[in-house]
């Protein structure tokens, strides 16, 4: 048995821990989390808030300096997963 790796994902998923603003659509009800990580065509994040997986969220992430631009994005939660006291957030992502 070989010890290499391939990885099947179409886009690599890069390390980010900086603040998310998290805005669920469809009752304008907004929350916070810290990213954990992000992708081209996604981002997961953890919360203190427990959101149902289909939810529609506009996202913004707050970088932890003035030289990078916030990044906004939609988003549809995947999955949403209990772990100790909050809860890791999967979701694709879309630009508008």
């Amino acid at each position: 048995m070989g010890s290499e790796y391939e990885e099947k994902r179409d886009f690599y998923r890069m390390a980010v821990n900086c603040e998310v603003n998290i805005e669920i659509e469809e009752c304008s009800t907004t929350c916070t989390g810290i990213v954990q990580d992000l992708s081209a065509n996604g981002i997961r994040f953890t919360t203190k808030d427990e959101l149902a997986a289909g939810s529609k969220l506009h996202v913004s992430v707050i970088p932890g300096s003035n030289l990078t631009p916030a990044l906004d994005v939609y988003a549809t939660v995947l999955r949403c997963t209990a772990e100790g006291d909050a809860f890791t957030v999967a979701c694709s992502t879309e630009n508008k």
